[in-house]
């Protein structure tokens, strides 16, 4: 009959080899920072906690400011599709399309032409064009990052 335990006098001699090595390591005194890291640490700390609100994360900005922000983006936003509508409108029913000379008209002429073209597109190519730039942007992020970690986390 075999044994299938593991002999006892080699378990002893690795547990008694791990608390030999377990009361080494914890005989070791604690090493100290220098005296010049902790006082570069505490002086950055000291300039965090006195660094005005707008320079800190946006989860650290009062209430009121966060809701303007959110106001002035709405605002910028809304503006941004009225002058679009506005650019976009059937230009030459404007009188002031009328005033201004052929820019307008290529505006115009160029707004129709992209128009056509978007519209003919089957349905396919543009999932694909999407994915494709949903592509390049992660990899716009992701050198973006690589760069960042290259040039200045490592000093």
């Amino acid at each position: 009959m075999t044994n299938l335990t593991p002999d006892r006098t080699t378990q002893t001699k690795e547990e008694q080899l791990e608390r030999w090595i377990d009361h080494l390591l914890r005989e070791q005194p604690e090493r100290l920072a220098p005296d010049t890291l902790q006082l570069r640490v505490l002086d950055r700390v000291h300039q965090r906690a006195v660094r005005p609100w707008w320079l800190c994360s946006y989860s650290h900005w009062p209430f009121a400011a966060r809701i303007a922000l959110v106001m002035t983006s709405i605002a910028c936003g809304l503006l941004g599709v009225r002058v679009m509508a506005w650019i976009t409108a059937p230009m030459a029913s404007t009188p002031l399309a009328q005033q201004l000379p052929g820019f307008l008209r290529w505006a115009e002429a160029l707004y129709e032409a992209i128009t056509v073209v978007v519209n003919h597109l089957p349905p396919l190519w543009m999932y694909g064009a999407l994915a494709v730039l949903a592509v390049l942007y992660g990899a716009l992020f992701g050198l973006g990052a690589a760069a960042y970690r290259t040039l200045y986390v490592a000093r």
